[in-house]
């Protein structure tokens, strides 16, 4: 019996939604596999094959990686939206979201979105945060496709999740991205349903350009649990390329004498991320606190 390997882009009920090559196919999760511990979610690899006219998925593969919420595995990319203007940017929880994002070893793409009716400086003071850190940046317009293709390729090939604060036009990009869809504007997650325990079941929208995005919101939760105050400056790449630098091995950067971190700052360490750096610092250490009293 030959089979063939998939992407599981959605599951409804006993069956799940795979797309082997060009063709998505409607398969019967045996049973076995639907007693398994780990739940079979958008984004598995399995092995499909086909009897008597009827597809059945044989086996789920290893994961790469996992995300609780939304639940996906093996996802590469997350898409972090910001608008400049109506709402204002929120850098702080576009930093918080990246955060998150590295504790999970997902690449970051930064979009700045509403540019077309922005000042003109407001994309560079956004692109200007995040210098230091390596992350893509995309300024984009997408009423006027400015920015589209820049993101396209940053995704081809990958399966991704969009995340940012509400009004950042998501919904509008993936409509741009993803033919045929529709969505209306704010309805991220409108086809959605229920599944197994009440998780919401995530499904991967097949992306014109190769690659997927999940029909998500993005991070449902965005509080810095299991973060260490000694682990943070590990999930914010400008802050961790000055590790070994400073006087005192193990610097935290906040308060210690010969600190490069503090040092650097306003040149290769924007002030607004080490501001937030500091205020999550501290959100991470009244954390730990709580742990032990």
């Amino acid at each position: 019996m030959s089979s063939q390997k998939g992407v599981i882009v959605g599951i409804k009920g006993g069956f799940a939604e795979v797309d082997v090559g060009d063709v998505t196919l409607t398969c019967r999760i045996r049973g076995k596999l639907r007693l398994r511990e780990e739940e079979i979610v958008a984004g598995d690899s399995a092995l499909v094959s086909t009897q008597k006219g009827e597809h059945v998925i044989e086996q789920v593969l290893e994961r790469r990686n996992f995300l609780v919420r939304p639940p996906v595995a093996n996802v590469d990319t997350v898409a972090i939206f910001t608008p400049l203007v109506m709402p204002d940017a929120d850098l702080m929880l576009t930093d918080r979201l990246c955060v998150l994002a590295e504790k999970q070893s997902l690449e970051i793409v930064i979009c700045a979105t509403k540019a077309d009716i922005a000042d003109e400086s407001a994309p560079v003071k956004v692109e200007e945060h995040y210098k230091g850190t390596g992350y893509s940046f995309v300024s984009l317009a997408a009423p006027k496709g400015k920015g589209v293709d820049r993101l396209r390729e940053l995704l081809r090939g990958k399966v991704s999740i969009f995340a940012g604060q509400s009004g950042a036009d998501k919904s509008t990009l993936i409509n741009a991205m993803v033919p045929g869809l529709g969505l209306k504007t704010g309805e991220v997650s409108g086809r959605i349903g229920r599944g197994r325990h009440t998780t919401r079941q995530v499904r991967l929208l097949r992306l014109d350009s190769g690659g997927y995005v999940a029909d998500s919101p993005g991070f449902s939760s965005l509080e810095l649990s299991g973060i260490g105050p000694d682990q943070l400056r590990g999930l914010m790449p400008d802050i961790a390329a000055f590790e070994g630098g400073c006087r005192f091995r193990g610097c935290r950067h906040n308060a210690e004498p010969g600190c490069a971190v503090r040092e650097a700052l306003g040149k290769t360490v924007s002030r607004g991320r080490y501001d937030h750096y500091l205020h999550f610092l501290e959100e991470c250490i009244e954390a730990e606190k709580r742990k032990y009293d």
